[in-house]
């Protein structure tokens, strides 16, 4: 699970930012899991910890600056793509 969140930031950064949802996803099983785990008296500070963890991920999906930093990164991913499309057609791309 942890291999398929690393992968979705990655591909954020890169700019795809629909892969966003893959995050989300994660984010709410890891609630949904942690959820019916109050029948069985848990600690109450793990407990605590197990519902915060992925609300506050949430939280930080949604907040501005993070919207901002997906906004940016597509921008980026764009004049990329202009950029090696423009040397493709000068026949100067190399990919190393």
């Amino acid at each position: 699970m942890s291999v398929v969140f690393s992968v979705a930031q990655i591909e954020v950064l890169y700019g795809r930012i629909h892969w966003v949802w893959v995050n989300v996803a994660i984010y709410l099983a890891c609630l949904l899991v942690a959820l019916p785990s109050i029948a069985y008296r848990p600690n109450a500070y793990l407990y605590s910890l197990c519902l915060l963890s992925p609300l506050i991920g949430l939280l930080i999906l949604n907040s501005n600056r993070c919207r901002e930093l997906r906004h940016k990164m597509v921008e980026i991913r764009h004049k990329r793509e202009a950029i090696i499309a423009a040397l493709k057609k000068q026949g100067r791309w190399k990919w190393w």
